[in-house]
């Protein structure tokens, strides 16, 4: 069936074929994306001023074992260790370059967390605020995007195959993959726009930038610094509650790819395009929730405007939120079954497990 499901967050260009997506972007999340931006300045403006707080060791492993980090975390009877290296992540605003994070921490009988050790590019840190910024520029610039791979060769290949059952898979994805990697208002940093545009990049770097280089961003991107758990093996004794609630929504897009006749190869790309993409900016805003870090600077005390934009970044690029009237959530897709069966079984999962993803999952990368 025509074109392979091949992993690129590049091949995102406007073609003929694929117009009616990227107007289709234009006319209803754009505009959506400028009212959130003004809404959360307000929003974020009271956050900064009454509730924002430091970090404590439970918040830095409940983000660890509560977001899609917990497919990097080893986990034992006594400790667990969280381990990334050969990352090549490049900050815009000081010299800093995030190679490597190495942390070991435990649980008491109570499930209160004590970091023992935190390790970045190889020397011991100890500020609380430090260690979140940095898990969470490696989350956000490494392991994020790598769940955006599968989803341009797929938007292509539905249309390409004109698979109807799975057409709301199409929205969005191609152009707004576009406007991160090549627009000057992304909040990926294009050293360019600092020369070129240096207004817009002034504002940016004010408002909601994450303040990584896009040249490194989309080099860590495609060579990998990281290996996630394999979830196809099944449930694993002894892994974490969020890797086993993965593990089953999994089985349950299996099950659903199933009936539909399509074949098993758009599994990983269809699970990793409407569940683990949505799954992973829902947790990641509850988690990271009024918490005090910079972005991008790497200061054991973040500057005010790094403070202001790493919230208003979470906001605008991490909540998962979507046009009322074009949101693609599957929870409103019910005459399809495809997604129809996918929304119930996860539904079910989340009472099961405890968490509340199912209502934010969307049917094509829309956040």
């Amino acid at each position: 069936m025509g074109r392979l499901i091949k992993q690129s967050i590049v091949n995102c260009d406007f073609e003929e074929k694929y117009k009616w997506i990227f107007w289709e972007h234009k006319l209803f999340q754009a505009p959506w994306m400028i009212a959130k931006l003004v809404a959360g300045l307000i929003y974020n403006f009271v956050i900064y001023l009454f509730i924002l707080k430091e970090p404590t060791d439970d918040d830095i492993v409940d983000y660890l074992e509560n977001t899609t980090m917990a497919l990097l975390v080893n986990s034992g009877s006594n400790r667990s260790t969280f381990e990334v290296e050969d990352c090549q992540l490049k900050s815009c605003l000081s010299s800093a370059t995030v190679k490597s994070i190495k942390i070991v921490f435990k649980k008491d009988a109570r499930g209160r967390a004590t970091i023992e050790a935190f390790h970045l590019n190889g020397e011991k840190i100890a500020n609380r605020c430090l260690m979140m910024e940095a898990i969470f520029f490696y989350h956000t610039a490494s392991a994020h995007p790598k769940f955006h791979l599968y989803s341009n060769s797929l938007t292509k290949y539905i249309v390409d195959n004109n698979i109807s059952a799975l057409l709301p898979s199409t929205k969005t994805s191609l152009p707004l993959h576009n406007a991160l990697t090549r627009s000057p208002t992304s909040p990926v940093t294009d050293m360019r726009t600092r020369t070129e545009k240096p207004w817009i990049h002034r504002f940016i770097t004010r408002v909601y930038s994450v303040e990584i280089t896009r040249e490194s961003l989309i080099a860590e991107t495609l060579k990998p610094s990281c290996t996630f758990k394999d979830l196809s093996q099944g449930i694993v004794e002894g892994s974490l509650s969020f890797v086993r609630y993965l593990t089953e929504c999994r089985m349950a897009v299996e099950k659903s790819l199933s009936h539909t006749g399509l074949p098993n190869e758009l599994l990983d790309p269809l699970f990793y395009h409407i569940i683990v993409h949505a799954v992973d900016h829902a947790s990641c805003y509850a988690q990271t929730w009024g918490l005090k870090f910079g972005v991008g600077e790497f200061l054991d005390e973040p500057s005010r405007v790094s403070l202001f934009r790493s919230l208003m970044f979470r906001w605008q690029m991490t909540k998962p939120s979507s046009p009322p009237i074009w949101s693609n959530k599957i929870k409103y897709i019910k005459k399809n079954p495809f997604y129809a069966e996918i929304y119930e079984e996860v539904k079910r999962l989340d009472a099961k497990y405890e968490v509340n993803f199912a209502d934010f999952i969307t049917a094509s990368i829309m956040y």
